[in-house]
């Protein structure tokens, strides 16, 4: 339960939005690397169809499993991570990205709405890409460096 709250504080504190001119966008977000266990961080797009007039869009961070793993380990924690500019239009089906110019770009597509959740079909345009890194820690007592996973988003025309 640490471990899952400890993510989750690092993924809100560890945040970073940038422009990257006017062709297009980047969106970065740090958390710890928590697959040790043998899992990878996926990534993917999700929005909220169950009440879609609100609009709402984000990514969303959890760690596979693999076929064969040990039932006494820890699960690592998920995360919803929200994206300013990131939403989704219900008429459309589609998650967008909007720019700060106004203009908007098509991210993913609705391919198959099951009876828990929808899927999405990333159109090209937005790339999401891992990346390792180093981020730090604070519980309030002690800043530790550890090993984490840098989520990229960019955007482009």
């Amino acid at each position: 339960m640490v471990k899952q709250f400890n993510f989750l504080v690092a993924a809100s504190i560890f945040f970073q939005m940038s422009l990257a001119g006017a062709q297009g966008a980047t969106f970065e977000k740090e958390v710890p690397d928590q697959s040790s266990t043998g899992r990878a961080l996926k990534v993917e797009f999700k929005a909220n169809t169950e009440n879609p007039e609100l609009g709402r869009a984000w990514l969303f961070a959890y760690y596979d499993q693999p076929i064969l793993m040990d039932a006494d380990g820890p699960i690592p924690a998920s995360s919803d991570i929200m994206v300013p500019g990131l939403s989704y239009v219900a008429s459309t089906k589609q998650i967008i990205y909007k720019k700060a110019d106004g203009s908007s770009v098509v991210c993913a597509d609705n391919v198959a709405t099951g009876i828990f959740q929808a899927n999405y079909r990333e159109t090209g345009k937005c790339n999401i890409t891992l990346s390792k890194t180093i981020v730090s820690q604070d519980n309030g007592f002690v800043v530790k460096k550890l090993p984490g996973i840098k989520i990229t988003l960019s955007v482009h025309e």
